[in-house]
């Protein structure tokens, strides 16, 4: 019973570091067919050109409307004072406390900020547009909305985490706090340190989650999204500390100037978006892994081709473990000598060899399938009756899918489109007698 139970259990194991491998090759495939990374620079541009914009914002409405002291903007800012080399808080506030009215000017320069900020999530909304593409209907008036969400949000989450801190710095001023600075200096002296450290990290977490779950358009399982932001914002984590330990700043102080830091924080910002929308790529894969893995089925290189991406690509994909799992209806056996479908029948499905090998029979033209082949396509898409016999040559196991699916492959991917363009051409060479071969 224990020998059975490990069996089990290195099957699912195996399967599960299969299809991992699999949803990886695809992620990958997919983030470079659609360029994600000129998208990432568009991010990385758009970020800075809306920074300073998204800063005045947080600070009109901590002036105005909070009431909050300028101080509590410029403690906040203290522990991280790179921005001055940006921007000054200081006239900032007093041009900010300068406007006293609402008039036309006053209108238009705040509709101008608003407006230059949203480049930023502007460029996301593209870029996640891009990804999700062939499965989410154009929606420009949702787009602009879910734009103007996303720097609302983003302003009022920033205001929320600056009142905090301050709120926490004051309440650990209180006596009753006073132990903390008298028995914890080392953890009283580095707190807000660590807590303006870690807490963007966390927010970026739950921003990142927020942006898979609703700019997809398709509502990926919300268990995928934390985890996928999570790898994105702990692998962001991780080259960040990494690029702290070998690049030296100072160093190009000397060279740039002030353009070192702008230009450091231009690469980090790139490199963070790669990893979001890489992350927003694997989760379109594993939402439609099935599909996907139908797909490369069909495409699978022939086994006489050569060359290490078509040996591994057929090695990685010719096994559809998973979508047998995930479709036990559609999976078929039949024995030696069985009929899987006769002439005249209705084409309402395609086949693919799991195992074994089926005989085509047309007339007296006879051609043999194997593992890794479909059968039965040209049927399906011309729409009509099987013009020959399909017969088990040997004990095999099908999938089959349906001619709804398979039409489903051919309108979303287009390798699919030119791949049974170049079936149907054969079908009518073999048609007329030109080849050997044929297709059923």
């Amino acid at each position: 019973m224990s020998h059975r139970v490990l069996s089990k259990f290195l099957s699912k194991l195996r399967e599960f570091a299969v299809t991992a491998l699999q949803s990886c090759y695809l992620s990958i495939y997919y983030y470079l067919e659609n360029d994600l990374t000129i998208c990432a620079s568009a991010c990385a541009f758009g970020f800075l050109f809306s920074f300073i914009p998204v800063i005045f914002m947080i600070i009109a409405v901590l002036i105005s409307f909070v009431h909050a002291s300028p101080e509590v903007l410029k403690n906040f800012l203290s522990l991280a004072p790179f921005y001055k080399e940006f921007f000054s808080v200081d006239q900032a506030v007093a041009a900010i406390n300068k406007v006293t009215g609402s008039g036309i000017f006053e209108i238009l320069v705040i509709v101008s900020i608003f407006w230059m900020a949203r480049r930023f999530f502007a460029a996301v909304m593209l870029s996640m547009k891009k990804i999700f593409h062939g499965v989410v209907k154009n929606r420009p008036v949702i787009s602009q909305v879910l734009i103007l969400a996303g720097e609302i949000l983003c302003v009022l989450f920033m205001v929320t985490g600056i009142i905090i801190f301050a709120s926490a710095k004051t309440i650990l001023t209180f006596p009753i706090f006073g132990f903390l600075e008298t028995y914890f200096p080392k953890f009283y002296s580095d707190f807000f340190q660590n807590l303006v450290y870690v807490v963007p990290y966390l927010l970026c977490w739950f921003l990142i989650a927020v942006v898979y779950r609703v700019a997809s358009g398709t509502k990926p399982r919300r268990h995928l999204c934390i985890f996928s932001a999570f790898c994105c914002t702990g692998l962001f984590w991780i080259t960040v500390r990494i690029m702290g330990m070998f690049l030296n700043i100072n160093r190009y102080n000397l060279v740039y100037g002030v353009l070192s830091r702008l230009i450091v924080l231009l690469l980090e910002v790139y490199i963070f978006f790669i990893y979001i929308l890489f992350f927003a790529q694997f989760i379109y894969v594993i939402q439609y892994l099935n599909n996907l893995l139908l797909g490369e089925l069909y495409l699978l290189p022939k086994q006489s081709k050569k060359g290490f991406f078509s040996v591994l690509k057929r090695k990685l994909f010719i096994n559809p473990n998973y979508i047998i799992n995930h479709e036990s209806d559609n999976f078929r056996s039949f024995e030696k000598g069985k009929i899987i479908f006769t002439e005249q029948e209705v084409s309402d499905a395609v086949y693919y060899i799991v195992s074994g090998s089926v005989q085509l029979s047309r007339g007296s033209q006879v051609s043999i399938r194997g593992k890794g082949q479909f059968f039965g396509e040209t049927g399906c898409i011309f729409s009509v009756p099987r013009k020959g016999e399909a017969t088990a040559l040997t004990d095999c196991k099908l999938l089959r899918i349906s001619a709804e699916k398979f039409w489903e492959l051919i309108d979303t991917n287009p390798r699919i489109t030119g791949k049974a363009l170049s079936d149907t051409s054969d079908y009518f060479r073999n048609l007329y007698g030109r080849n050997s071969a044929f297709l059923l």
